[in-house]
């Protein structure tokens, strides 16, 4: 039993040592299996705890959402007003062009609310639509006195959604106030659309494209070089239908001189061809159909959803937007409402108010030029006709410049002058002279030293011979002799390098001859096509002045007239 080895233990150690290890094993089992419900009883746990901090938060708002449907009580004659609206704006809509419509809601007993903007325009509203001029004028000089802004968009929106186009027009020159230096608004810019769109009738388009007019004339001049630079920019990225230029080697490069009048007249011409597109754009009727009868959206014809329309989304959230002092509770009240909707996780943004910023102006306008859209295109071409008479009038200088007498062309790494009459032979000479000209060919030196190192190993050996150092002389000549030997061969590989390099000059110039022999007849007719873009470019140019001095009343007609 001295052996402590594994087979040297007894029975029963060994049936010890398995049940240690089933045990251990065991262990280790249990206790990854505790760290496994430790770790998913702290997701459970966490889960709990978000999902009760999100139930709370849902309660919370609740609560509060209760609390302030008790505190708008307090405007209950307001809440009135605005359903009266509702009621007023669905019949009016409905009802179309009538002049009285039938069922028209009575507002005769509309509550008092002072300060409140809406009683007053919706009166108005109506006193319009029953043509009685006198009362229209003076309930909405009483709105306007509370807001002028809210009144103008809602009389506007309403009478444009009701098909009285001629009537909302009458509105629209304060609505759209278009400045450089200040944003467009939400509203301005559904306006400006349905303008160009023609739901405001003929009116809107001439109140419309005299708006977008008097920006533009009224640009100061660092502005205005600005926009030009932009719109140039427009015009540089259309497709441009130029002919096909003459071909230059891969080494050569065309002479910018030559190139910019032929780009120049090409771009003029693709700039005349899109403005002829864009201001002879069919523009809508009048009055477009609807997005529904009540102006909410409606199905498509395949069953999908259709958008809705703007103006009335416009004209509801201005409704909806409530008097001065409930404003804030009604904004918190649906800012809760998404709370509760959101099951009291992250809510929903906020929708873009109608008053909300879009972007400058003239950043709009040169959006709508590169629209797909033709309405939006016609309008933006229409209105920026004066920054694209100067974009024009500077391709048609560019293009019409008078040829340079010589133009240089770069081939590898000559520079080559090229006059109307051919090529400058000055600059040929040079060309030539840089490829030919290399170092002298080895004379006949090395080969003469050579020789003479040979005799004088000769001699060495023979004075040695004759002095008695034979060995000496023998050994010194045949060291003079290799010297001979090695400057024969130097010699000789010289000459065959510089024969070589020689053969490759040769080749080099007569493939630069030939290359300066095709650029010349390639700058030749580059020369006449830079000619002809020349005689091309005033009478394109003439055809875009036209153009442009027929697109300032195309706004203001009408489809067909």
């Amino acid at each position: 039993m001295s052996d402590l080895g594994w087979y040297g233990r007894t029975w029963h150690d060994r049936r010890q040592n398995e049940r240690i290890d089933s045990l251990s094993w065991q262990l280790e089992s249990q206790q990854n299996a505790a760290r496994r419900l430790k770790a998913q009883l702290s997701s459970i746990q966490g889960n709990m705890e978000q999902r009760l901090q999100r139930l709370t938060t849902a309660f919370d708002a609740f609560v509060e959402l209760s609390d302030l449907r008790e505190e708008l009580r307090a405007f209950q004659p307001e809440a009135a007003v605005r359903y009266r609206a509702r009621r007023v704006l669905v019949r009016l809509v409905v009802s179309g062009e009538a002049a009285a419509p039938p069922d028209m809601p009575d507002i005769a007993d509309l509550p008092e609310t002072p300060g409140y903007w809406l009683p007053h325009a919706l009166a108005g509203l109506v006193a319009l639509v029953q043509h009685d001029p006198g009362a229209a004028e003076a309930r909405l000089a009483a709105a306007r006195g509370d807001d002028a802004t809210r009144t103008d968009l809602f009389v506007g929106l309403a009478l444009a959604l009701s098909g009285r186009s001629d009537q909302a027009a009458k509105v629209l020159p304060p609505l759209l106030d278009l400045r450089p230096d200040k944003p467009v608004t939400r509203a301005q810019r559904e306006l400006w659309l349905a303008a160009g769109q023609g739901r405001f009738g003929a009116a809107g388009r001439a109140v419309l494209a005299d708006r977008l007019a008097t920006l533009v004339a009224g640009l100061p001049e660092d502005e205005r070089t600005e926009q030009v630079t932009a719109w140039r920019q427009l015009v540089d990225g259309l497709d441009v239908d130029l002919p096909a230029l003459a071909a230059f080697s891969k080494t050569a490069t065309a002479p910018p001189d030559l190139v910019a009048p032929i780009t120049a007249a090409g771009r003029l011409a693709a700039l005349a061809d899109w403005y002829q597109q864009a201001s002879v754009a069919p523009v809508p009727a009048d009055r477009p159909a609807m997005p529904g009868a009540n102006g909410n959206e409606v199905g498509n014809e395949d069953g999908t959803e259709a958008e809705a329309d703007p103006l009335s989304a416009l004209l509801q959230e201005l409704v909806d937007e409530g008097s001065p002092e409930e404003k804030p509770l009604l904004d918190r009240l649906a800012e809760l409402r998404r709370v509760v909707a959101a099951d009291g996780g992250t809510p929903a943004p906020p929708p873009a108010r109608w008053h909300a910023a879009v972007d400058a102006p003239l950043a709009l306008l040169l959006a709508d030029a590169s629209s797909t859209d033709l309405g939006r295109r016609t309008v933006a071409a229409s209105a920026a006709a004066p920054l694209l008479a100067t974009v024009a009038g500077d391709l048609a200088t560019t293009a019409a410049q008078p040829l340079p007498p010589q133009s240089e062309v770069r081939i590898g790494r000559h520079t080559l002058r090229y006059r109307s009459m051919g090529v400058d032979p000055a600059t040929v000479a040079a060309a030539r002279a840089a490829t030919l000209d290399g170092p002298p060919a080895p004379g006949d030196q090395l080969k003469q030293l050579a020789r003479c190192l040979i005799a004088a190993a000769a001699l060495v050996a023979v004075i040695g011979i004759a002095v008695g150092a034979a060995a000496f002389g023998v050994t010194l000549a045949l060291v003079i002799a290799a010297m001979g030997v090695w400057l024969r061969y130097d010699a000789h590989q010289r000459v065959t390098a510089a024969q070589y390099l020689e053969g490759r000059r040769r080749s080099e110039w007569a493939r630069l001859e030939q290359q300066i022999a095709e650029v010349e007849t390639a700058v030749a007719e580059l020369r006449v096509q830079a000619q002809r873009a020349a005689e091309d470019a005033p009478t394109t140019r003439a055809r875009l002045d036209g153009q442009l001095a027929a697109s300032a009343t195309v706004l203001a007609q009408r489809p067909g007239a």
